[in-house]
């Protein structure tokens, strides 16, 4: 059983989200999952009792494979995003950090396999120059124009409502 925090009923699916921006040589790490026309940022569900310090050292771990030193982790978004997906309202509230790994990425880009709670999915890494990410679509946009516009060293309370 999962111990991520989730609630779904009727209506709605909420999910509490931690994500990581990962800048190496002026680049942004950058996640495509399966044969999804879309990217996010590394990152995932937090587990009941687990602080959003604690879950993003252990997503990245998961996915990206490296390890973070949680004490130069830099808090900069909060973001509330409701939209809808398949007759339902999702509610995503996601902290977002800056992030430095213990030891350099590779420059290259990869993919992975991950067991995501039995469920098997390939993971694509791909680093992206700011101009780049311009043209990509990285979700949620709201999350792409900080990187874009270079907001990541200020604290941004972000609410993409439908």
């Amino acid at each position: 059983m999962s111990s991520d925090i989730r609630i779904k009923n009727d209506e709605y699916n909420f999910h509490f989200r931690v994500a990581a921006v990962i800048v190496q040589d002026d680049k942004f790490l950058i996640q495509g999952i399966n044969e999804c026309e879309y990217y996010i940022l590394p990152g995932g569900h937090v587990s009941l009792g687990e602080s959003s310090l604690k879950a993003l050292q252990r997503e990245v771990k998961e996915e990206v494979g490296c390890d973070i030193n949680i004490e130069q982790c830099k808090f900069f978004c909060f973001h509330e995003n409701f939209y809808n997906k398949n007759g339902r309202v999702e509610h995503w509230a996601e902290n977002y950090f800056t992030v430095k790994p213990k030891t350099p990425l590779p420059v290259e880009n990869w993919d992975i396999e991950e067991n995501d709670n039995g469920k098997t999915k390939i993971l694509h890494f791909k680093w992206v120059t700011r101009e780049e990410l311009r043209e990509l679509d990285l979700k949620p946009t709201s999350i792409k124009k900080l990187l874009v516009d270079n907001k990541i060293n200020e604290f941004n309370h972000l609410i993409d409502e439908m």
